[in-house]
């Protein structure tokens, strides 16, 4: 819904979907399942999710954002830490191949303080007119 405010979410199996004006004052984290954030949110530290994307529209970010088997994709958001796309651990049949490379999508109106921190390949999509930190490839 809009205009929620929590301290954090963390959730196993299950999306964090918010709708406008979400005030989070830690973080928000989920293992399996993608995070959407309206617009007008603010959230005070990380956003975090291992088998999820994560979507940030209009939205103040304190900290990091960062995945593992997912896209992040920026639209007219602040982002005062790194983002990071961590190094899979997913061993299993239905892994994701050099194929099914995350997408990090930062559009023209966004600003990520601070690096763009890559453990695995990932494609970036930087708009002309974004503002991101070093991009650090640490494969």
């Amino acid at each position: 819904g809009d205009n929620v405010s929590v301290t954090a979410a963390e959730i196993v199996n299950g999306k964090i979907i918010a709708g406008k004006n979400l005030k989070v004052s830690r973080s928000l984290e989920t293992v399996n399942g993608k995070i959407l954030i309206g617009s007008g949110s603010e959230i005070g530290h990380d956003l975090v999710t291992v088998n999820g994307d994560i979507t940030v529209s209009g939205t103040t970010v304190g900290g990091d954002i960062e995945t593992n088997n997912g896209d992040i994709d920026l639209v007219s958001s602040f982002i005062n830490g790194d983002l990071k796309i961590k190094k899979s651990n997913n061993k299993s049949w239905f892994s994701m191949g050099e194929d099914d490379l995350p997408v990090v999508s930062i559009d023209g109106s966004s600003v990520v303080r601070g690096k763009i921190h890559l453990y695995r390949k990932a494609e970036l999509k930087i708009e002309d007119g974004a503002k991101v930190g070093e991009v650090v490839r640490h494969y």
